[in-house]
Formats: C-alpha cells, structure tokens, sequence
C-alpha cells in the first residue's frame, strides 16, 4: 500500500474521502488558489493541500472541517 495518494485537484480529493458535496464550496473558498501538491495519506482521514515550492501544509480537509 502506497503511503499516501495524490491528486491532480482538490476536488477529486474531496469526493475519494467523501466529504459532503454541501462542505465542498467551503474548502475551496479556504484553501489556497495556487499551484498544489494534494494528497490524502494512506493511514489518515484528512487530506493535505501544500502550494508548491513550500515545505508546509497549508491546509488540512478533514470530512467534518478544515484547519489552516
């Protein structure tokens, strides 16, 4: 099992974690407009959006909220 899975956009990284569609709108409007790596880890719940080029996280989408 691979240790984390990435995604090209935060959308389809929402909807493999299955975060309601009435949160989705939310998260995008929280998160970063700019070049991201996106990935969900393999042993966690939550995915994480790092703009490229950066060494933090800058956002964390869990199914239930987003922490920045």
């Amino acid at each position: 099992m691979p240790a984390r899975t990435n995604f090209d956009s935060l959308d389809d990284a929402m909807a493999a974690l299955g975060v309601p569609i009435e949160s989705r709108a939310l998260a995008r409007a929280l998160t970063p407009d700019v070049p991201s790596e996106i990935w969900m880890p393999a042993k966690s719940p939550y995915i994480a959006v790092r703009p490229l080029g950066e060494r933090v996280v800058e956002t964390y989408v869990n199914r239930t909220y987003i922490d920045q």
